[in-house]
């Protein structure tokens, strides 16, 4: 009488499938470990990936045509090709926010891996290069700051100065790096890429005054006619549009070229790729 509760016998080889997919999981860990610490030590390629994460939200919104110029003001300030225009609406706005302060914990974390590289090469304290660095890691991280002002809600000189500030700040902060890296940490690499690095850079240097220039003549002449004013980028969009995407690409490109490789701690007798 009554039943008896027989758990029998587990099957061939599951404690060897077990440990099969444990020793798998360990080898995926170690594989993003190891990739992620070989990103890490080319700071220059995480400032140019964060470049790419930063246009995430933005270019999914104009893929959603997110891009209404009678509602938002840098639109008709700027023109269609900025791309603040897509996302500068609720729902987007919040996420490029977003995005933006946590790819600005990155940049700065990468700029400070190469401080920390010169200060090590030059030896001493290098009070100088440690503000010039801190002021570059500040700006970097200002940026998020362009989600509260939206130009959405209000088209005034103001706001559209407040919004736009940031992001002049993040160009300067890019713009005063890459001439560090040109003065100071030349790179030394083979012919074609060492000439190619050269070249994309200067074509960036000159391309980001010419945007600053158009960007200071828009907000004087808006300041003139206030209201409804629609700026050069925005009435000659047949020379202007390709201005703009043209300075992230030229930024892209010189952060991408630079060899510049980070010695791992056990390796600090070694030669790193680069000549001061």
């Amino acid at each position: 009488t009554g039943s008896r509760f027989h758990l029998g016998k587990p099957p061939p080889f599951s404690g060897k499938k077990l440990a099969a997919q444990q020793l798998g999981f360990m080898w995926a860990v170690d594989l993003v470990k190891a990739y992620v610490h070989a990103l890490w030590a080319r700071p220059f390629v995480v400032l140019g990936v964060n470049i790419v994460v930063t246009l995430i939200v933005p270019s999914v919104a104009r893929l959603a045509g997110n891009n209404d110029p009678d509602e938002n003001a840098i639109s008709h300030i700027f023109g269609q090709a900025s791309i603040c225009v897509a996302m500068d609406f609720p729902g987007w706005l919040e996420a490029a926010t977003t995005v933006f302060f946590l790819s600005g914990l990155s940049s700065g974390y990468a700029v400070y891996e190469i401080y920390c590289h010169c200060k090590k090469m030059w030896g001493g304290k290098q009070m100088p290069l440690g503000i010039f660095m801190g002021t570059v890691i500040l700006l970097l991280n200002l940026f998020w700051m362009v989600g509260l002002f939206n130009p959405i809600t209000d088209h005034s000189y103001g706001r559209v100065l407040a919004h736009t500030l940031p992001y002049i700040g993040l160009q300067l902060a890019f713009f005063a790096l890459i001439v560090f890296v040109l003065v100071a940490l030349r790179p030394v690499c083979g012919t074609c890429r060492r000439v190619s690095w050269y070249v994309v850079t200067v074509v960036y240097i000159l391309s980001q005054f010419v945007g600053w220039s158009v960007i200071i003549y828009t907000f004087v002449d808006f300041a003139r006619q206030g209201t409804g004013y629609k700026g050069p980028m925005n009435r000659y969009p047949h020379i202007f549009a390709y201005l703009e995407p043209g300075i992230l690409l030229f930024r892209w490109l010189t952060l991408m070229l630079h060899p510049l490789k980070l010695e791992a701690p056990s390796k600090s007798d070694q030669k790193t790729e680069v000549e001061v």
